[in-house]
């Protein structure tokens, strides 16, 4: 069974992107000599669709931990995977041997852009219009025009259909005064403009390249408010299988604690650091009780004893 451990990593929400990096960079400049390897700092900024610069492979893995998980209210039971608008990456391998361990920071979008195969949520945008504000001005600008009102009434049915499709539903109201635009969301909410110009004018409209692109353009624009957070989320295997096949425990303390030394110095920098291991040594520092952690968790080998003990530099030194 791998041992790993997971952290995130929280700047102060006062700090700047300018001082993440600073910091992040005095990172770098510490890891240089006390490590077995590091990729320099990058920074990654990210379009709608695809991070703009190629990364380089070693970045890669990493690049995949970056993404975070959304439960949207207007969709409940559905997760959405988010990307960041742009990262701070910096890699680190803390022993010869040993996987590559990310630290950094991302920035995510404020804002949740359904996909365009789902329709937009816009009676959210009209219940809530400080929380959208953006999507809000351009429901209003749309509005506007092309000499729309919003509709209460829900009971008012399309008889003649210019536009119908899972999206949204274009047409004329029964006694033909009124042109109706009807759009629809995922939970089946509906939102409704009637027309204020008369019923030529208005057919002409509906019947425009212009409306139809613009509407159905508005139908993938709709931008849901979500919470904002800038930080680091990652996972870190410490036991190497060379050393399980071994029976031996020297190498993955040494991977653990060396881990753990990474993220406290990290911890130092004023990051606010989270970890969840399940060894208990990022808590207590207990060579004895991770030893004794790892034969439990790595059960298909019995480990030898293995003595710890930190030399002048403060390096874990594990040895049968």
């Amino acid at each position: 069974m791998l041992l790993t451990l997971q952290y995130s990593i929280c700047p102060d929400p006062e700090w700047s992107w300018k001082e993440v990096r600073r910091r992040l960079c005095a990172a770098c400049d510490e890891f240089s000599s006390s490590i077995a390897s590091l990729a320099p700092l990058m920074e990654f900024a990210r379009g709608e669709d695809d991070y703009v610069p190629k990364i380089p492979p070693r970045y890669k893995q990493a690049m995949l931990q970056a993404r975070r998980d959304l439960s949207v209210s207007v969709r409940p039971g559905y997760v959405y995977r988010q990307f960041p608008s742009r990262v701070l990456l910096l890699i680190v391998k803390p022993l010869d041997g040993h996987e590559d361990m990310s630290l950094g920071c991302s920035e995510f979008p404020t804002y949740y852009r359904p996909p365009l195969e789902e329709p937009a949520h816009w009676h959210c945008v009209l219940e809530n219009p400080d929380e959208y504000r953006d999507s809000y001005i351009e429901l209003q600008a749309f509005m506007a025009r092309w000499k729309l009102k919003l509709c209460e009434e829900n009971g008012l049915a399309i008889v003649q259909h210019a536009i119908c499709n899972k999206f949204v539903d274009v047409g004329f109201t029964e006694d033909m005064q009124h042109g109706l635009v009807v759009l629809r969301s995922a939970n089946k909410r509906e939102v409704r403009f009637l027309s204020i110009s008369d019923a030529k004018a208005t057919d002409d409209t509906f019947r425009s390249s212009g409306f139809q692109d613009e509407l159905m353009q508005l139908c993938g624009a709709c931008r849901l408010a979500i919470p904002k957070w800038r930080g680091w989320n990652a996972i870190y295997r410490t036991n190497c299988m060379d050393y399980v096949r071994q029976g031996k425990a020297s190498g993955a303390i040494a991977s653990h604690t060396s881990a753990c030394r990474i993220l406290h110095y990290v911890s130092s920098l004023g990051f606010d650091v989270h970890v969840t291991d399940r060894t208990g040594f990022w808590f207590t520092e207990d060579f004895s009780e991770l030893h004794a952690a790892i034969c439990r968790i790595d059960r298909c080998r019995s480990y030898r004893e293995v003595n710890c003990h930190r030399n002048e530099k403060g390096d874990v030194v594990a040895t049968v």
